[in-house]
């Protein structure tokens, strides 16, 4: 009986930890879609990092990312965007993409 008691608990120590992998409150991460729109968004505010020591950027990395985005604006697309249409995320093929 010992032995059987003590093999159960045995496999339930070592089963535990695979079932408890899931995130706490039941949710998936972010979808590709909205990792795909923040790095967009990033880009437009100036606040990518190309460098991986410049995290997070400093304030003249900022300035000059804005400046150069500033230059690649279409000019249909009015004085300020909040979101240029350029960054704009692509859908990924398969899902009505290009």
């Amino acid at each position: 009986m010992k032995k059987v008691l003590i093999s159960t608990l045995m496999t339930a120590l070592v089963c535990g930890p695979v079932f408890a992998q899931g995130s706490k409150d039941g949710t998936q991460g972010r979808t590709r879609a909205e990792v795909k729109e923040e790095l967009a968004k990033s880009k437009h505010d100036g606040t990518q990092t190309i460098k991986n020591n410049e995290y997070p950027p400093g304030e003249q990395t900022v300035q000059r990312a804005q400046r150069d985005h500033a230059t690649h604006k279409h000019p249909n697309e009015g004085p300020k965007p909040e979101f240029d249409e350029h960054d704009k995320a692509g859908k990924p093929k398969g899902q009505g993409g290009k």
